[in-house]
């Protein structure tokens, strides 16, 4: 579905792929609403366009581009247990300490 006269008309991507112009536009009209769902909107808005996290999977590969955002559908849906992505952070964390990833941001990987 293209959208005429919005300012993401030829906005596609480093691949040509055009950006998903339906999701942008209902997202965006749960974001501007104060509600629950607007304000999680908004967070992960913010979190794609400003923080690492969004622009880190800019460089990824397509094979694990596509691995990170199948564990972000999986998060994001109620889980049974936050075990096994506990155990993906706590090898992380051995691997990377804190104190030697100066990327990392202590409020996401510190226990507790």
């Amino acid at each position: 579905m293209i959208m005429q006269n919005t300012p993401f008309e030829g906005a596609g991507g480093p691949s040509g792929e055009e950006p998903p112009l339906a999701a942008l536009k209902k997202i965006r009209n749960l974001a501007i609403n104060d509600t629950v769902g607007g304000r999680a909107a908004r967070n992960i808005l913010r979190w794609l366009w400003a923080s690492n996290g969004g622009i880190e999977m800019r460089v990824l590969d397509a094979e694990h581009r596509a691995a990170l955002l199948e564990i972000i559908a999986w998060w994001s849906a109620p889980v049974y247990s936050h075990a096994p992505l506990s155990i993906v952070i706590n090898g992380i964390n051995a691997a990377w300490p804190l104190e030697e990833c100066p990327m990392c941001r202590r409020r996401i990987f510190e226990k507790g």
